[in-house]
């Protein structure tokens, strides 16, 4: 009982952090007979909605984010005086998704957009990051996803999409798993953006 507890409970944070979960980690039923489950797609909150917290607030940039906050105790996005914090969010491959570098570039992409939104939602832009951690799950030499190297490079390609100099602090750490089954990256930020000079922006 506390296993399929836990198993729903991992299941609905890879919705809300992004990755469609591995087809058996979905469903007890055989591969061959069940579907792929696309992640619901974040509606932006405009405006963003707001909870004053010490030193400054949570913000909801997304709807997502306000049903982690609810459901699962923790703010994507916190400020604390003229720093702001963002929560980790993960990259993966789909299930059913080839299963190569493209597809999760395209899922790297898609964590740095929402993080934009985000960023948006305080007044930043991502030129105010100051501090990135990612970590990285490898699990084989081949030179898939899975592999140190191309992972890490595609990541960083993928980044320098988003970021111009003057660079982010970075520390990349390898694990041996990310939380949410199918996530093979999750990265987390932290920006500079004082409050007196920041004003929300609008959408994407």
């Amino acid at each position: 009982m506390l296993h399929a507890l836990a198993k729903r409970r991992i299941v609905a944070i890879a919705l809300l952090l992004g990755v469609s979960m591995p087809v058996s980690a979905q469903s007890s039923a055989p591969a061959e007979s069940a579907a792929p489950v696309p992640p619901p797609q974040p509606k932006l909150l405009d405006p963003p909605e707001r909870v004053p917290a010490p030193g400054g607030e949570v913000v909801f940039a997304l709807d997502q984010d306000k049903q982690a906050y609810d459901q699962f105790h923790f703010s994507f996005v916190r400020r604390a005086g003229d720093f702001i914090y963002f929560s980790g969010r993960v990259a993966g491959i789909r299930a059913g998704s080839p299963y190569d570098i493209e597809t999760y570039k395209s899922s790297v992409r898609r964590l740095f957009r929402f993080l934009g939104d985000e960023l948006h939602a305080v007044g930043a832009d991502y030129k105010d990051i100051v501090m990135i951690h990612s970590f990285h799950a490898f699990r084989n030499g081949n030179d898939g996803p899975e592999n140190k190297r191309a992972q890490f490079q595609a990541f960083s390609a993928v980044k320098d999409e988003f970021m111009q100099p003057p660079y982010p602090a970075w520390t990349a750490v390898g694990v041996d798993a990310i939380l949410v089954d199918g996530a093979l990256t999750e990265a987390d930020f932290v920006a500079y953006a004082p409050q007196e000079h920041s004003k929300p922006k609008r959408g994407r």
